[in-house]
């Protein structure tokens, strides 16, 4: 059987380099967001610390303070106005970023299914492979033992008590039983009476 092999990996990959392009831009959207907020908070704060030293200053610090006042209105619109624009866009790219990351799961789900029936499929094989070679070890084991002829048994078998090898002594039966081995034909094994 092949290697698994998912025929969708260049569109996975470019998803993955998709989600983290977009994560990136979210991650400056909110970065820009939150400098726009830090600003205009600091706007706001130096308002407040001018506003108390106003009253030390006198009747002079309100015409300066006046054309100070005009002056951090508009930037405060102009920051209000940033801020909402890079709201928005941070709701933009996050909504791309979300997309970006469904489609990515989608096809890291179908190599996940793919991955599973290749699995499933090799299991099957290897099998059906093992099945096939135990029925051919069994289908040689029956051709070799047609082969020494019908009706013998093998010259060793389970179950067979001690070795009884018939002849005058000992010693040439040994020899003669180990000659035996040697030749084609087979030893018969009996129990001893």
């Amino acid at each position: 059987m092949k290697a698994f092999r998912f025929r969708l990996d260049a569109a996975l990959r470019w998803r993955a380099t998709q989600l983290r392009l977009t994560q990136e831009s979210v991650m400056r959207a909110s970065e820009k967001v939150a400098a726009d907020q830090r600003e205009l908070m600091g706007v706001h704060s130096s308002l407040r610390n001018e506003s108390a030293g106003l009253a030390l200053a006198g009747s002079a610090a309100f015409f300066a303070w006046d054309a100070y006042l005009d002056r951090c209105r508009r930037r405060i619109q102009t920051l209000e106005a940033e801020l909402r624009r890079g709201r928005q866009a941070l709701a933009l790219e996050t909504q791309k970023m979300v997309e970006a990351h469904q489609k990515l799961r989608v096809l890291e789900n179908l190599k996940a299914e793919g991955l599973s029936d290749w699995a499933k499929q090799l299991g099957r094989e290897t099998e059906e492979f093992a099945g096939e070679a135990f029925l051919a070890r069994l289908s040689g084991q029956a051709r070799l033992a047609e082969s020494a002829g019908a009706g013998r048994r093998p010259a060793f078998h389970e179950g067979a008590g001690p070795l009884h090898v018939p002849g005058r002594d000992a010693r040439a039966s040994l020899s003669s039983w180990c000659d035996q081995l040697r030749s084609p034909g087979t030893v018969q094994l009996k129990n001893n009476p």
